[in-house]
């Protein structure tokens, strides 16, 4: 993946990521509304990795769209930022979410309500943390870590929401013997501030910049891109004044990119977003994005509808240049906080449950992450920032050699969205 980012999303995990594997490689305003396309090319829905997926888990898709609009619905009252909500769990196979939430707020009757409704099961969970304790405890851990207290121990990333621990997990490598470990380090088990924090020994994450490689103006999401050596991947395309422009990720830095295997260019950054991570290029984008695998011929692709909206337990797709789509890929951690090379940015955190497959690789960055809409339609989640510990084996990708993952790092475009003045996602 490439790199860049800053504030903190409501709609992501609080993990913080450090030494994560960005993708690019080498070889709170209103809620935005969305941007119609004027984009008339044909959707092509047949045959692909993503339609074998939606006749498989068919009925489960159905169940979880219900509970994405209920978050969607829940995340839009007025005062939820102050209610002490902190995020959802969804159980789809049983149309039931579990709201993690610090006190009491009148917003749990309404939602219980609500979610009747909607012949949805809804249970609170009471947590003894905030979001914004969660939030200002990573910010301390990485403060510490800075100044030597976590010596020994490289954080990787620290997972600020999970299903199921009240606190913080701070993951990554060892990286000096057991006597010249900190204090921290040594007892797996520690506090900061009043929070309570888990410490994991488990692998490295990289930044992820490494038809899709065909593709021309308005450009898709999810097509794959060059630039001297940088790979990087096309994101969800952004409506603003007027005019509809394609994306990427920030840490994908370089100018001059063009289609991988072509000599259309995507134009030079005009601006980032002012949380998500993201760069917006000067070149149009369509509200299509491409399906199938990396280097499916027929140039296969869906509609983006609107915002997805995920929680703990919610199944994504990944549709990166290089590795194409890949699905049953779970969220298993929310406000995951990632540092791309320029500041720390809230991220989300889903993690593969199919053996033998990636959930990214470099090259994937900027990348889409998105749900299922219905036939030929799709929803858009988020952004690719990172891949997780390295697989052993990435499958068929354009380019190999990169560094690929089981687990995938992305930031919420609604959150991306938002945070530009006056942008909107565009839709078909």
């Amino acid at each position: 993946m490439a790199q860049n980012s800053r504030n903190w999303g409501r709609t992501s995990l609080v993990v913080a990521l450090s030494g994560l594997t960005a993708l690019a490689a080498s070889v709170a305003p209103a809620l935005a509304d969305a941007s119609p396309s004027t984009d008339t090319r044909s959707v092509s829905t047949g045959g692909s990795v993503l339609d074998s997926y939606i006749k498989q888990q068919g009925p489960l898709l159905d169940r979880e769209r219900k509970l994405e609009a209920f978050k969607a619905w829940l995340i839009a009252r007025p005062g939820i930022n102050e209610s002490g909500f902190i995020e959802s769990v969804h159980d789809a196979a049983n149309l039931s979410m579990t709201l993690l939430w610090h006190g009491n707020s009148p917003l749990q009757e309404q939602a219980r309500r609500e979610a009747a409704t909607r012949g949805i099961t809804v249970k609170f969970e009471q947590r003894k943390y905030s979001l914004q304790q969660l939030k200002a405890a990573i910010d301390t851990t990485w403060q510490q870590a800075r100044a030597g207290g976590w010596a020994g121990f490289k954080i990787s990333y620290i997972a600020g929401v999970t299903a199921d621990y009240d606190g913080i997990v701070v993951n990554g490598s060892y990286t000096a013997p057991t006597a010249n470990r900190s204090a921290a380090v040594r007892s797996l088990a520690t506090q900061t501030g009043d929070v309570a924090v888990k410490v994991v020994a488990g692998g490295e994450a990289t930044p992820a910049a490494a038809t899709r490689s065909n593709d021309n103006a308005p450009f898709n999401a999810g097509g794959y891109m060059l630039s001297g050596s940088s790979t990087c991947s096309t994101g969800f395309s952004i409506g603003l004044s007027g005019s509809n422009y394609t994306t990427t990720a920030r840490h994908c830095i370089a100018e001059g990119y063009h289609d991988r295997d072509g000599t259309n260019t995507y134009g030079t950054g005009k601006l980032f977003s002012g949380d998500g991570a993201a760069r917006v290029l000067t070149e149009s984008g369509s509200s299509l994005m491409f399906d199938g695998a990396y280097n499916d011929p027929s140039g296969y692709h869906k509609t983006v509808v609107g915002f997805g909206d995920v929680g703990l337990g919610t199944p994504v797709c990944t549709s990166g240049g290089n590795s194409g789509v890949h699905c049953n890929i779970v969220v298993n951690s929310m406000a995951v906080s990632f540092n791309d090379g320029y500041g720390a940015v809230t991220n989300i955190l889903a993690t593969q449950q199919t053996g033998g497959q990636i959930a990214a690789i470099q090259g994937d960055s900027g990348g889409p992450v998105f749900t299922l809409a219905g036939d030929g339609q799709v929803y858009a989640a988020g952004m690719i920032q990172a891949v997780g510990s390295p697989a052993s084996n990435c499958g068929p990708v354009h380019d190999g050699g990169n560094i690929c993952s089981t687990q995938v790092l992305f930031t919420s475009m609604r959150t991306i969205v938002n945070s530009i003045p006056g942008a909107s996602l565009v839709t078909g």
